[in-house]
């Protein structure tokens, strides 16, 4: 197996270019954040990496931007192996690429990107909003940013003139507010409040350094002897400890038998409430209670509360609470999938959504067998990472180790130590039909699709055991991708991915009872008389039909469109149109090989194309415009199994540069029977994929 690095075919006279590398990769540090002053000249970052040894190093370009493999500006540095960027913008992530040139002004491949993102700085301690007296022994104050809890808990932060004690203290779900119950005021008096050391959630946090200090009056307004207390329990707060635990708060002790009596309590949305108990204090009653959904506000509904008084005073009226459920997560991520979608794409799969920044750092992941990330890509579903990588090999087993992915709570929570998973890719092997006519399906997505002969008798799906009752002699000699039924809900145009390499009928098995089919099935494939009975409720699969190329087959997802009144998945059959070849069992089998996607794209002014064969082949890359012309060869003849990667600078056979546009890259692996000096082609298989060059 080898490794290379080639330039483009060139026409004969033509000097190729030297191509550079940096070291043998050029590997960027990823880089710190610098903060400068009081902000007041921006801040920067600075990037370093490796220095490239070669006696012609001229010096390094670094190209930069806000987009991922877009960039809006470039420097030309000397032999300097860092680079500052200043006046970055807080709330934004930044990328960069480093080539290097030598004194004749060639570029070397562009390094691998790494990105940071500039946090917005928070460099102000929490301020005080809003004071509101509710009784004479508890108020609320509020701040104007979330609070760090020890510290918003902390009775020590807080003292009142007059010798009030400050009992207990408790922050509300907001973070911003907070509870505090006292000793009782004296109607009439006023008082000073001096508060000191919170802090908020900033990284660093901000603390209260200097004290804030005001000063408040309470006075009684439930008139009567002010000697005595005539005022019912007042709740103060309503707090959600858990999915299944709510606090309630009360300013005064109050008497045991109304505080644990179920029927004075309720609450919204079919909350049912298990039991009552009254705390210690005699001020806080905990509610147990069915589970409540995240993210969802409630009301609770409290009433009849007595207090201790002599006589007691009763709650006249029912009082309500509003508070929110947010389920504190403090789990960090888990690796629960990893699969090869081909040789130099794998997939992973977290247990929750997690930081682009950490999922697109490439240090993060480790593979045995000196497997590489080059690049690591966050998709949008936020918990799903695609990883190129060198080349991988059939039916071998690889682990990779994943560290430092940090989850997207409140309460950032990362990978302690290494998540390890074992997987392996297993090479797809040639189906034969009964008549002895041969074709591979393979890179079939999603990787869990298999693709199999089914008979009559024989289950079709691979998470049911629905049998097929009774199929059409035309297709008892097809291919089957074995679908999932858990999958009939997928609404994506583009859902199910297989590569032919040979040209073949496609047949669709839809559900015969939808009254609107998906576009992608009535656009593209047209409707036959056939039928497939099953033991599903279904009862028989519509067949639709179309003739597909070699290349990569695009099928969308079952109810994709608005499709209705469908309830079960479709399968997927596939009959080789190829003519059967009569040549001796010494036929080679087709060869193993896959096409990767063009890195940068969009690209200016180059980008690499690679591709790995398991055997030696004969091949061809080219490269062709949107309406079929070659625009380029880049290469043609015998290449070594192994990994390989062209360059391609956007000119066409002539030298000219391409004007801007799509363009697409395709290779054919010939099929060659080799007898001593004799060398006989029996067919070729193809590959291709688009590329966007911008200038």
């Amino acid at each position: 197996m080898t490794t290379e690095t080639e330039r483009p075919h060139m026409e004969v006279g033509r000097m190729l270019a030297r191509h550079h590398t940096l070291g043998t990769t050029l590997k960027l540090t990823l880089f710190t954040l610098i903060f400068t002053g009081l902000l007041q000249a921006g801040q920067s970052v600075t990037v370093s990496w490796d220095a490239n040894t070669e006696d012609d190093l001229a010096g390094y370009k670094v190209f930069y931007g806000t987009a991922s493999r877009s960039y809006s500006d470039s420097t030309i540095l000397g032999r300097s192996t860092s680079f500052s960027l200043g006046n970055v913008e807080a709330g934004k992530t930044y990328y960069f690429i480093v080539k290097a040139y030598d004194t004749s002004g060639n570029d070397s491949a562009p390094s691998q990107e790494v990105s940071i993102f500039v946090p917005q700085q928070d460099t102000e301690p929490p301020a005080l909003t809003r004071f509101e007296v509710q009784s004479a022994e508890g108020f609320v104050i509020e701040f104007d940013e979330a609070l760090e809890v020890s510290s918003a808990e902390n009775k020590a932060n807080y003292s009142i003139s007059d010798s009030i004690e400050v009992k207990s203290v408790r922050l509300r779900g907001d973070a911003r507010s907070v509870s505090i119950i006292t000793s009782p005021h004296q109607s009439g008096k006023t008082y000073r409040l001096e508060i000191t050391g919170l802090r908020d959630r900033a990284n660093p946090p901000n603390v209260l350094q200097q004290p804030i200090r005001m000063s408040y009056l309470w006075q009684e307004t439930s008139g009567g002897d002010s000697g005595r207390d005539t005022a019912p329990p007042a709740l103060l707060n309503a707090e959600i400890r858990d999915a299944r635990t709510v606090d309630l708060f009360f300013n005064e002790p109050l008497a045991r038998a109304n505080a644990e009596n179920r029927s004075n309590y309720s609450i919204s949305d079919s909350i049912t409430i298990g039991s009552v108990q009254l705390l210690e204090d005699l001020r806080t009653v905990r509610l147990s209670t069915s589970m409540h959904e995240n993210n969802k506000t409630y009301t609770v509904t409290v009433r009849n509360q007595l207090d201790l008084a002599q006589p007691g005073n009763l709650m006249q009226n029912a009082v309500q609470w509003r508070y929110t459920y947010h389920a504190e997560d403090r789990d960090a991520p888990k690796l629960v999938e990893v699969y090869l979608q081909d040789l130099t794409t794998l997939h992973i799969k977290y247990s929750e959504k997690v930081t682009r920044e950490s999922a697109e750092r490439t240090a993060n992941y480790t593979i045995s067998d000196g497997i590489k990330v080059n690049v690591a890509t966050l998709l949008e579903s936020g918990s799903e990472v695609v990883l190129t990588t060198t080349a991988h090999e059939f039916n071998k087993q690889y682990t990779i180790s994943v560290k430092n992915i940090t989850d997207r709570s409140a309460r950032v929570n990362t990978m302690a130590e290494s998540n390890a998973f074992t997987y392996m890719k297993v090479g797809q092997e040639k189906k034969t039909d009964s008549d002895g006519s041969r074709f591979t399906v393979s890179n079939v997505f999603p990787a869990q699709y298999k693709v199999d002969t089914v008979s009559v008798g024989e289950p079709y799906y691979i998470d049911r055991q629905y049998r097929v009752l009774d199929l059409p002699d035309r297709l008892k000699k097809t291919m089957w991708i074995r679908t999932r039924n858990d999958d009939r809900h997928n609404t994506s145009s583009a859902f199910l991915l297989f590569t032919l390499t040979q040209r073949a009928r496609i047949y669709i098995g839809y559900d015969s009872r939808a009254t609107q089919k998906p576009d992608w099935l009535t656009r593209n494939f047209e409707r036959t008389s056939m039928r497939i009975s099953v033991s599903d409720g279904v009862g028989y699969f519509e067949v639709w039909q179309a003739i597909k190329e070699p290349g990569q087959v695009v099928l969308g997802g079952n109810i994709a469109n608005n499709a209705t009144n469908v309830g079960s998945m479709y399968v997927v059959l596939v009959e080789s149109l190829q003519p059967e070849q009569n040549i001796s069992d010494n036929t080679p089998q087709p060869q193993k090989f896959t096409l990767q996607q063009n890195y940068p794209n969009p690209f200016n002014p180059e980008t690499e194309i690679s591709f790995y064969l398991q055997e030696d082949a004969t091949i061809e890359l080219r490269i062709y415009n949107m309406l079929g012309q070659e625009v380029k060869t880049l290469i043609v003849g015998e290449k070594a199994s192994g990994q390989h990667t062209v360059l391609w600078d956007a000119t066409d056979n002539k030298g000219n540069q391409v004007p801007t546009g799509t363009y697409v890259y395709m290779l054919k692996v010939k099929d060659v029977i080799r007898n001593g000096d004799y060398a006989l082609t029996t067919g070729e298989t193809r590959l291709m994929k688009t590329m966007l060059f911008l200038k």
